[in-house]
């Protein structure tokens, strides 16, 4: 039976192995909120084009049914992510106006 400290040792040093995940730390010396937002916006309508594009493709018969399906899904899933953005966005503006003086 395998010592615990090998087992452990082991285990580090797969890990190690592991890619690193970029910084999660927000950097706001140069990044503005609409920055952000615009660059939110011009990602989902990229989404939106591709997912287009690739259904008038399909339609001509010039494209892969897979990769057809994996653009819409894309893009239902980026329409998901703003409606939702934006009901939030609702919600906290109604909690703001609803908030006593």
């Amino acid at each position: 039976m395998a010592n615990l400290n090998q087992i452990a040792a082991s285990a580090y040093g797969a890990t190690q192995k592991l890619p690193t995940l970029p910084s999660l730390e927000a950097k706001t010396d140069d990044v503005s909120f609409s920055d952000l937002v615009e660059k939110a916006i011009d990602s989902f309508e990229g989404t939106q084009a591709k997912a287009e594009d690739m259904s008038i493709k399909a339609a001509q018969g010039k494209a892969d049914i897979n990769d057809v399906i994996l653009a819409v899904q894309n893009a239902d899933v980026a329409l998901s992510a703003v409606v939702t953005i934006r009901d939030r966005i609702i919600q906290a503006y109604q909690d703001v106006l609803r908030m006593a003086i």
